[in-house]
């Protein structure tokens, strides 16, 4: 008795069920065929990718946009502002032997209190790893300052660096002139008189160039002495008493009166403790408040909602009333 033949329906989509997990197929006479694709639930989704050099991208809150690297140019003007909803730009260097990864913690607390977080892949080690010269790094960044200005539309932006990122920043806007671009520069644990860590970085100058630039003395942090730092930026230094790799005596600015350049010393937090603190993430947010407010007043008060109130309602039947007494 010969069976009607059924036809098997072909997706539309060829790229359609592509990632389900392949199911047993049994034949006449053979033996069960299983495919050797790991198992996925149904309904989830690959596990993103962070700081991956294939990735090429830059990310934050909720958009991507091209990777800012050396060998590549940085694409400008590749979303419009509507996107950020209007917030002030915040970019996140992070330091040494880092991944931009490393700041999503730092990222998603700064999105809660009402900035718009971007991140900035800088490869090194493996094409991950930060590990190359400060100088190259910084141009990097500008790069992707100017990026961050189109999309934003905005003149100038705030600057988060951990640690090298710091110094990565100061040398942006000390020797490739984004003082212009630049509001408010926030270092976390930078040794911007040296840690005595990297001293070892002269074993290590080939695979590491970075590592001896961080050094107490080096010919880099002589150029980037504190008073030459430009007035028209703030420069706010936060680090610990707790940090054993880049304690007080190596992140404290020589303020000498100076109004843009300010000192923040904690009493609790180790060095990547500064990026995984609510308590810290706060305290970044007030001094970055500190400058000026994100949103004029004018605006905080149009944007809130208007729910009249039960007091509000009551003064509208009285003057009601007061009305209909002076017609009669």
């Amino acid at each position: 008795m010969s069976h009607p033949s059924v036809a098997t329906p072909v997706p539309s989509n060829p790229c359609e069920g592509a990632d389900r997990p392949a199911r047993h197929r049994r034949s006449a006479g053979s033996a069960v065929e299983v495919s050797a694709r790991p198992f996925r639930p149904r309904g989830s989704t690959p596990r993103p990718s962070f700081g991956r050099p294939d990735a090429a991208e830059n990310r934050h809150g909720g958009c991507s946009s091209p990777t800012a690297t050396m060998a590549a140019p940085v694409a400008t003007a590749t979303l419009p502002s509507w996107v950020h909803r209007r917030r002030r730009p915040v970019l996140l260097v992070h330091g040494f032997l880092a991944t931009p990864r490393v700041v999503g913690s730092l990222a998603y607390r700064l999105r809660r209190l009402g900035y718009c977080p971007h991140d900035v892949h800088l490869g090194g080690l493996f094409g991950r790893f930060n590990a190359r010269p400060v100088e190259e790094l910084a141009a990097v960044v500008a790069e992707r300052v100017e990026q961050l200005g189109c999309e934003h539309r905005c003149d100038r932006i705030d600057l988060v660096g951990h640690s090298e990122g710091g110094l990565i920043g100061r040398y942006y806007v000390q020797k490739l002139d984004g003082a212009p671009r630049v509001r408010h520069l926030v270092t976390l644990g930078t040794p911007h008189h040296g840690t005595r860590w990297a001293r070892s970085g002269r074993l290590v100058r080939h695979v590491l160039p970075s590592l001896q630039q961080m050094a107490p003395g080096s010919p880099l942090l002589r150029d980037l002495a504190d008073d030459s730092f430009p007035a028209s930026v703030q420069l706010t230094s936060i680090y610990s008493q707790r940090d054993s790799i880049c304690p007080p005596l190596s992140c404290r600015l020589e303020v000498c009166g100076a109004p843009h350049l300010k000192n923040v010393e904690l009493t609790r937090g180790g060095h990547l403790e500064l990026l995984f603190s609510a308590r810290i993430s706060s305290i970044i947010c007030r001094e970055l408040e500190s400058v000026e407010p994100r949103v004029p007043a004018g605006r905080r008060f149009a944007a809130a909602p208007f729910i009249p109130s039960a007091t509000m309602n009551s003064g509208r039947h009285l003057s009601r009333a007061r009305r209909e007494r002076a017609v009669a």
